[in-house]
């Protein structure tokens, strides 16, 4: 008798704990099905929030570089492939210098800057290194030259010889005349003869 006592009580505390065990268990997955999904929610919502952050990103980005637009220029020069190319609206220099194939072999390459913007309907012209050493000649002889076409009374003065009333008068002459169409007609201005001529002739220029 004693033995069935215990055996039963032994029976009903396994059927008791089985049905926690069990119980515990359904609201274990009941709480992770709703933790799931509220999971599932979040993440959602996290991606959208990158999805546009991303759009709005590349939006700006578009309109910054100005990608949407399109340039034509012409490339010409020390390059290996000249000719006109599409590039995009703020391309620098240097870009159309590569797609036009790059620098040749013989092209200064630190002659221009390559940082600026190029725009549209522009002309990129690389010169080779023999060009650009003549650009730079003919440019520090131009410095000491005086144009007597174009220059003003001030400038005029710097020529040997010439103070401020020759001056005027070249001013005056070519008022009169339209202009000295070569070096020597200074000559027909007053007060200007052969041997102040020589002396100015090296810093004269008409053009």
């Amino acid at each position: 008798m004693k033995f069935d006592k215990i055996t039963i009580f032994i029976a009903e505390s396994l059927r008791r704990g089985l049905f926690l065990v069990c119980f515990s268990a359904m609201l274990s997955l009941s709480g992770c099905g709703r933790e799931d999904t509220l999971l599932s929610e979040l993440r959602r919502e996290e991606d959208a929030k990158v999805s546009e952050e991303r759009s709005a990103g590349a939006d700006r980005d578009s309109q910054e570089s100005g990608t949407g637009e399109k340039i034509l220029v012409h490339v010409c020069g020390a390059v290996k492939n000249p000719g006109v190319y599409e590039l995009s609206a703020g391309s620098r220099f240097y870009e159309a210098v590569e797609a036009a194939g790059g620098f040749s072999g013989e092209a200064d390459k630190d002659y221009l800057n390559m940082a600026s913007v190029l725009s549209d309907g522009s002309r990129l012209e690389i010169p080779t290194l023999d060009e650009a050493k003549e650009r730079e000649l003919l440019s520090s002889e131009q410095e000491g030259l005086v144009n007597i076409n174009t220059a003003d009374v001030e400038r005029l003065c710097d020529l040997p010889g010439v103070g401020e009333g020759r001056a005027k008068a070249i001013v005056e002459y070519r008022e009169k005349q339209g202009g000295f169409q070569k070096k020597e007609d200074i000559m027909q201005v007053s007060g200007i003869g052969e041997k102040m001529y020589e002396r100015m002739e090296a810093y004269l220029a008409v053009e």
